[in-house]
């Protein structure tokens, strides 16, 4: 249940850009990013902020800062639900043709929205995607997202996504046709899903979009903690949750090819691999080895041939070396559903 605090619907503009702001006790961040938006050049603009039950007085500072702009609207969850679902109550509320998202730590350029739905209407495109800088605390700056120049894709948009030609697997530094997003940014998952849920969200957007734009601007700065994910618990926890988000893609889009299932493997691989390098042990309390061989058991009833590539050392994307690869098919070999899988639909 959400108690929806919704500005005042004044003026005949019409909404032709939603933004979607999910947030959960964003503290000092939150003030930068609402400058951020309040500074955006589109007319016909909305800004979806979706408190997530923060317990940080964030919700009572909102009004300070949005006080008689029209264009803000709240969302105020009242248990924590995480990042996905506090977004999906932003999509379901949106007005616009388009909707993009922004992270609470994060900051946009002014011309941002003006540039990606000028584009999308002129192109009829059904996502546009922009470069994305990385800012460390330091300020040291970062492209996380760098193209050679504003190019139009039309063809093989999910193999380009999976490989990593439209840059970072995040919503954030995109702009989505609003029928487009609904799709996929609404489904409903199995468990609460922390880690990776843009790349789920994503794989289906990119499956049925028909024309994407690439536009060699960076509009959008991205937050980085560098000290975030640096304790090997960090890195287990992360390691378990990703896996789990490769299981549960394969189980919201079962109508892929296995050409598609195969692409989704390698890009899942290579992830795994680089959070991998990280963790010297798999020490898992209770919690986590359910959590673990839950997933590892949704993964080997839909695509047990994906979890064989993930286990087998001579595949070129193996996510895992030395002790660490035996301590992890211990994990694998221990779920109910593996050899029952394997043995029958291998």
């Amino acid at each position: 249940m959400t108690d929806r605090s919704l500005a005042a619907r004044s003026g005949t503009t019409s909404i032709s850009v939603s933004v979607v702001v999910p947030f959960h006790n964003p503290g000092c961040y939150l003030r930068t990013c609402i400058q951020s938006l309040q500074n955006q050049t589109l007319q016909g603009i909305e800004f979806i902020l979706v408190d997530d039950a923060s317990i940080d007085g964030s919700s009572s500072n909102i009004n300070d800062l949005v006080v008689g702009d029209s264009r803000f609207r709240r969302i105020t969850l009242e248990k924590n639900v995480g990042a996905y679902r506090a977004r999906a109550e932003g999509v379901m509320a949106a007005r616009g043709a388009y909707i993009g998202f922004v992270d609470a730590d994060d900051t946009i350029e002014p011309r941002m929205y003006e540039v990606l739905e000028g584009v999308a209407k002129d192109r009829c495109a059904d996502i546009v995607i922009c470069e994305a800088v990385e800012v460390a605390a330091n300020g040291k700056e970062n492209f996380r997202a760098k193209f050679g120049g504003s190019t139009s894709h039309s063809e093989k948009l999910l193999s380009s996504f999976c490989s990593g030609q439209f840059g970072t697997n995040a919503l954030w530094n995109k702009l989505y046709d609003r029928e487009l997003i609904r799709q996929f940014a609404t489904l409903p998952f199995r468990w609460r899903q922390d880690i990776s849920e843009d790349t789920i969200i994503n794989i289906g957007c990119f499956n049925k979009a028909r024309h994407v734009v690439l536009v060699d601007q960076p509009l959008y700065r991205h937050a980085w903690n560098e000290t975030s994910v640096t304790r090997d618990q960090d890195r287990l926890s992360i390691y378990i949750q990703l896996f789990r988000a490769y299981a549960l893609t394969l189980e919201q889009y079962p109508e892929l090819s296995e050409d598609c299932m195969q692409q989704i493997t390698v890009m899942f691989g290579h992830r795994l691999h680089k959070v991998a390098r990280g963790i010297s042990s798999l020490e898992m309390d209770e919690k986590e080895k359910v959590m673990f061989l839950e997933g590892i058991d949704l993964a080997a009833s839909i695509y047990p041939q994906g979890l064989l590539r993930l286990m087998t050392s001579d595949w070129r994307a193996k996510h895992v070396t030395g002790s660490l690869k035996g301590a992890l098919t211990e994990y694998f070999l221990a779920s109910r559903n593996v050899w029952r899988t394997i043995r029958y639909r291998c």
